[in-house]
């Protein structure tokens, strides 16, 4: 992660944000990669998953089946809904790992059809807070989505609608970077964060 940031700075520095000299396609779907990783194993899960499965007709009924500890699969599943969901959920991680095939497969190439990365620096001084929930679909101001991973205390990567093999890099202020701060304190339980008095809320 460290020699593409390292790159990322250097087309910051040369005004370069073509994949062909500098941030390579295949850096770009590692990011992807990890992003979409950090994403699904989430408790609140991938958006687009999470909708397709509440909108199967009997997973309403499910939530209503109570399963006996003992028989649980899961110790955490409470549920015939929560262990089905795990289980496929469980099942795409396989499939995206092993094969790299199935459900995380699918979104990640429509994404990478669709989206572009808008690579946001800062410094250490005015870092990025850590969270459980480092990747997360954010509602933003304009009523639009977008995909936010934080890869490194100085690194956030945005995903928007945007130009296939291009980038955007952009080097943010500190109130700019509080507001995705807060975001990552929205989306994530568990917060890690530098200066205890530094207020996200």
């Amino acid at each position: 992660m460290q020699s593409v940031e390292n790159k990322i700075k250097q087309a910051y520095a040369n005004r370069n944000t073509s994949t062909s000299s500098s941030v390579t396609q295949d850096e770009l779907n590692t990011l992807m990669k990890y992003c979409m990783i950090y994403n699904w194993r989430s408790i609140a899960g991938n958006e687009i998953f999470n909708s397709i499965y509440d909108f199967i007709p009997f997973t309403d009924e499910l939530k209503n089946v109570i399963i006996p500890e003992a028989d649980r699969t899961y110790e955490d599943d409470v549920t015939a809904y929560a262990q089905m969901k795990h289980a496929s959920i469980i099942k795409a991680f396989v499939d995206y790992l092993q094969s790299d095939s199935g459900k995380m497969k699918t979104i990640e190439s429509a994404f990478m059809q669709r989206v572009a990365p808008v690579f946001l620096m800062t410094n250490d001084t005015n870092p990025f807070i850590t969270s459980d929930v480092p990747s997360f679909t954010r509602d933003r101001a304009d009523g639009l989505k977008d995909i936010i991973f934080v890869a490194t205390p100085t690194l956030a990567i945005g995903y928007g609608r945007g130009e296939t093999g291009k980038f955007i890099v952009s080097k943010l202020s500190q109130n700019e970077v509080l507001e995705y701060n807060k975001s990552i304190a929205k989306y994530g339980n568990k917060l890690v964060i530098k200066d205890q008095n530094y207020d996200v809320k």
